[in-house]
């Protein structure tokens, strides 16, 4: 089994050295190593101790748990933890935890009781690498059937389907979990029996193959427990067995509403792994087309949503301007929904002569009166302000503790941006605004949305403004010089982009060969449908399809 080395720090940034010196002297037998992941910190923590310096790093300001990470290193399985800080001024600002267990006894501490985003990050490395943590509230598999036997992300792994389709269909086709009362309740003297309850996994409301399991107190929901899984697609295990140059088309159907946004964080990561420059020209394209199809996306929660609540102008309104954008993507890379337009250097194609000036600016000039339009017909509604104003309020120390990135978590006040935070390509030389809400409900994560078009709007205009004053000095410049063959060299690296649902990662760790060693992505539809048994939580049923349609989930990413 090949080895991947980690990189050594040689020389600490002066804050590294004093977090390292207060980990020590607070934890001396905890910490072991100091190495690092990319350009973040990462410490090598004693398995045993790893909710203990968790806890202390929390009261640090370390309060978002970014990823959960495993890597299969032949005797031993490696554990991840990357860090972040939302609420908090923290240096450095991001950081990375390192466990090492034996393959045979790969077993460590929850962190369940210091970031609940561990609850679901936990299942999946428990799901797919077999990596137990005790003391989890739910030591269940996430993504595949509870009768599945071993766990795929492990090189040595070997899928036996003759002897496990059979028992998982038995066990599926009899399963009757639902079926009869839960509890009893009373109500004035009257005493109710609690009703079980599957909404989908076929229910126009869930947006895909989403199966939640209720428990109804008549139109109340006490308990709501998501079931995932009937969408996966092995994306992560797949992204080992392509070479890097063949595995951007399958990041295109991650979340296919955002493929562009999926090619970027992949090249990103390849790039960020060979330390490779891309031309000015390429940066500016990218952010084009990122940009194109944020406005996209955030366009089709906006009819989509309406439908939901029962609106359905707005959804042929959307539809109709999001047309718009997919001609434009089409005439660049001859594709309307998954692009595969972006390469490891550079981009496919460069843009159509007079491709400004024909298609953006036009729609630049067209879109603010008819997005006003939409936004009226909903906002305008008092059927829709009495759906979403005051409903499902999330605050925001529970979405970060959750692990929420994007609207979500703008919504309900907190203003971070990854193209702010960690730029990429050129933001940082753009003006843009963060728009946040104020009461983190239903109506504030809508109207995020919508002004979040506008500040999309905004960077367009910058960015068609770079391109008519450089089209001619930088025309044809749309690729660094790769080699035929890329193998970045034994390492790793973690890069993110802000994609219309959020933080979107990957966890990238090569050996020297052709194909990644492992391929860790950090979807963030997966994690912010991570909170929604909570908030579920004593919520009309009516309510509930209100609040999940305001997650704007898309399910190809929750199951990977």
């Amino acid at each position: 089994m090949s080895e991947t080395p980690t990189e050594q720090v040689q020389s600490p940034s002066a804050a590294v050295a004093q977090l390292d010196a207060s980990l020590r002297a607070a934890c001396p037998d905890d910490v072991l190593e100091l190495s690092s992941l990319g350009d973040s910190p990462a410490w090598t923590i004693v398995p045993a101790a790893i909710a203990r310096v968790g806890a202390r790093l929390r009261q640090a300001g370390y309060d978002h748990l970014e990823l959960v990470s495993t890597v299969d290193r032949g005797e031993q399985i490696e554990i991840v933890y990357l860090l972040d800080s939302m609420l908090h001024r923290t240096d450095p600002r991001r950081l990375a935890l390192r466990c090492v267990v034996p393959r045979e006894a790969a077993s460590l501490p929850t962190l369940c009781g210091v970031w609940r985003a561990a609850d679901w990050f936990e299942r999946e490395a428990f799901d797919l690498m077999g990596v137990t943590f005790t003391g989890h509230p739910d030591p269940r598999r996430i993504l595949l059937p509870d009768q599945w036997q071993g766990h795929p992300l492990r090189k040595d792994y070997e899928y036996d389907s003759d002897t496990m389709v059979q028992e998982i269909l038995d066990a599926e086709l009899n399963n009757d979990d639902l079926a009869g009362t839960d509890g009893h309740a009373e109500h004035d003297g009257m005493v109710t029996e609690d009703l079980a309850v599957n909404m989908g996994p076929q229910h126009p409301s869930t947006h895909g193959v989403l199966r939640l399991r209720l428990r109804l107190d008549g139109e109340y929901v006490r308990e709501c427990d998501p079931d995932i899984g009937f969408l996966h697609r092995a994306f992560e295990k797949l992204g080992e067995l392509k070479t890097f140059t063949n595995g951007i088309p399958l990041t295109d159907r991650w979340d296919y509403l955002n493929a562009m946004g999926n090619n970027m964080v992949h090249c990103q990561a390849v790039e960020a792994a060979m330390s490779l420059e891309v031309p000015e020209r390429v940066h500016w394209t990218r952010m084009l087309v990122l940009e194109l199809n944020r406005v996209a996306s955030h366009l089709v929660f906006i009819g989509t949503y309406g439908l939901d609540l029962g609106a359905g102008t707005p959804f042929l309104f959307t539809f109709r301007d999001r047309e718009r954008i997919l001609d434009m993507f089409e005439l660049l890379c001859g594709a309307r929904l998954t692009y595969n337009y972006l390469r490891i250097g550079g981009v496919a194609a460069d843009l159509p002569r007079n491709f400004i000036a024909d298609r953006v600016r036009p729609f630049l000039a067209y879109l603010p009166d008819r997005l006003a339009e939409i936004d009226q017909l909903l906002t305008g509604n008092q059927i829709f302000l009495e759906r979403t104003k005051g409903v499902g309020i999330w605050p925001a120390e529970l979405c970060v503790s959750y692990g929420l990135t994007g609207p979500l978590l703008r919504a309900s006040g907190v203003a971070r941006d990854v193209r702010r935070v960690y730029p990429y390509a050129r933001y940082d030389q753009c003006e843009f605004d963060i728009p946040v809400g104020e009461n983190g409900d239903c109506y504030d994560r809508y109207i995020v949305r919508v002004a979040e078009i506008r500040q999309s709007l905004r960077l367009l205009d910058q960015i068609c403004a770079w391109f008519e004053a450089n089209e001619e000095t930088t025309r044809g410049q749309i690729s660094a010089k790769v080699p035929r063959v890329i193998k970045p060299p034994a390492g790793e690296v973690y890069t993110c982009v802000e994609t219309p649902r959020g933080e979107l990662g990957l966890h990238l760790v090569c050996d020297g060969g052709e194909n990644p060693y492992r391929y860790k992505i950090r979807r963030p539809s997966f994690v912010n449908l991570g909170l929604f048994g909570e908030v579920a939580r004593d919520q009309k049923v009516a309510d509930l399809i209100a609040i999940l349609g305001t997650t704007d989930i898309v399910m190809g990413e929750v199951d990977g």
